[in-house]
């Protein structure tokens, strides 16, 4: 499923989804029907009276239903707006519990897949930086902030992926394992960062110190 369009502009979606099924030799309906109502998009119109919106959602649910092991899905909620990409990336996460394939999935949306990542691979310059589990990654990302003296004191000898200065505020971006016997300062905040935030700071090429 591309921005490309690759099917006759002409044609009506049942025209489509028929002509699919023939095509690959089997074709989810049930889900296609079901996906159909649930996004108001009437079978029989035809592909050229769709927005760009409604288009994204079609060449998903055709993707979605083919017997393919490998779905690539480049940019899936283009011109979407947010109920109905929700909804798209639930019924993404549905398709793969009934039948368990590999989804590769562009986006520049990241935490909006969050919740549909298991493992974590980061690529900075076509070098592998990050490859480890999504619960060891975001275990391993955090946020300091507080006064500039206590939070480069504290942060001493971490991996400091950034630091921005806000008039008084000091924050430092880590992705390491905090020591259990460094004593966390009053003044100081400590919180983890979300997958978007940790990944824009671990490839951020102005940042202090890389992984």
């Amino acid at each position: 499923m591309s921005e490309i369009n690759l099917f006759n502009k002409d044609d009506k979606l049942r025209t489509i989804i028929k002509n699919t099924a023939l095509l690959q030799g089997s074709f989810d309906h049930a889900l296609a029907k079901e996906m159909l109502t649930a996004f108001d998009l009437n079978p029989k119109k035809k592909l050229n009276q769709l927005s760009t919106g409604y288009r994204t959602i079609f060449k998903t649910i055709v993707a979605l239903c083919v017997p393919a092991e490998y779905v690539f899905l480049d940019e899936p909620v283009l011109g979407l707006d947010a109920n109905y990409r929700s909804l798209l990336y639930r019924y993404i996460l549905q398709a793969y519990e009934s039948r368990p394939r590999t989804f590769v999935v562009a986006t520049h949306i990241i935490e909006e897949i969050a919740t549909l990542v298991e493992h974590v691979l980061v690529l900075n310059d076509a070098q592998l930086i990050v490859d480890d589990d999504l619960e060891t990654v975001l275990a391993k990302s955090y946020r300091v902030s507080g006064p500039e003296e206590l939070g480069r004191e504290y942060c001493t000898d971490l991996n400091v992926l950034d630091s921005q200065q806000m008039g008084t505020l000091y924050t430092v971006y880590l992705y390491d394992v905090l020591p259990e016997e460094r004593v966390i300062p009053d003044r100081l905040t400590i919180d983890h960062i979300d997958l978007q935030e940790t990944f824009i700071k671990l490839t951020n090429k102005g940042s202090e110190a890389h992984v």
